[in-house]
């Protein structure tokens, strides 16, 4: 099990403190290999023993074995893209060609992070879900109004939760044990996904988070967690990784839901063709 792994599955609370040290190491992993408990501390403006303690509080004895496990992550990872990135090297890098390049690195790393049984999963909850209600933070929401679309082509109740506090306290509280929440985060934990997770654990609603690199310090934990890095340090960070993740859950709902969405899918397009012929008709005759 990864260190990323490792804390996915913490069933605690982290700190703050914890927070900002796991942060540190998880937006550079290959540089954090190298430093020491107070260069990580420091980096993440914490008191010197905040590492250990983490550490700690995840199983290992102390901060260097929390690295030599980062270490061994890092040496699997390397060799499973090594190939591929001494060809990329060969490779004149126009701005285009980099973010092609970094993209390929980060989709192939994708189904390392993301397993198939939880995609099946998250799909099976969706589908058994009596309405879908979604939220996306900044730029994540983009994502959260797309799949509002898609899943309301295929057949599915949707509901945008959003910001201001106002507008989303009455959005939670209206939540039901039928829900399910499907809620994006990206770069950093979006202030109100914890107030959301719980509200939802409260009123009974499934919740599924789709994330980056930061997802395993999601708290409280989802009931689903499906997080993948959008690529290295110093990357571009496009949203292509989450898409696949929204992409592949709309194409398993369409396997597994017996021809429900085909069926609304084929019933939209008839009406946007009747409508379209309408809007014509009205023209030509105008």
């Amino acid at each position: 099990m990864s260190l990323r792994e490792l804390t996915e599955t913490y069933r605690g609370r982290f700190s703050k403190a914890d927070k900002q040290v796991l942060e540190t190491l998880f937006a550079s992993p290959q540089e954090g290999t190298f430093l020491s408990a107070k260069d990580v501390a420091r980096r993440a403006s914490v008191h010197p023993t905040s590492a250990v303690r983490l550490a700690q509080k995840l199983g290992f004895h102390g901060y260097r074995e929390l690295r030599a496990k980062l270490q061994r992550d890092m040496v699997t990872q390397s060799k499973a893209v090594d190939k591929l990135q001494q060809e990329l090297a060969r490779v004149e890098q126009g701005s285009l060609r980099k973010f092609v390049d970094e993209e390929i690195l980060a989709l192939q790393a994708l189904p390392k992070q993301v397993s198939q049984e939880n995609l099946h999963r998250a799909a099976r909850m969706l589908m058994g879900a009596g309405r879908i209600c979604l939220f996306g933070y900044s730029y994540s929401e983009a994502l959260a109004l797309l799949m509002d679309m898609r899943l309301a082509r295929s057949g599915y109740a949707t509901r945008i939760i959003r910001l201001p506090e106002p507008n989303l306290a009455s959005d939670l509280s209206n939540l039901t044990a039928r829900d399910v929440v499907l809620l994006f985060t990206l770069t950093a934990i979006a202030p109100s996904v914890p107030t959301i997770i719980e509200s939802a654990a409260k009123s009974g609603a499934a919740t599924i988070v789709i994330a980056d690199a930061f997802g395993p310090l999601v708290r409280p934990l989802p009931d689903i967690l499906l997080c993948a890095a959008r690529g290295s340090a110093g990357d571009t960070q496009s949203l292509a990784v989450p898409m696949a993740i929204c992409d592949t859950l709309v194409l398993l709902l369409s396997a597994l839901d017996k021809g429900k969405s085909f069926e609304s899918i084929a019933k939209s397009g008839a009406l946007r063709k009747r409508l379209r012929a309408e809007a014509t008709g009205k023209r030509e005759r105008k």
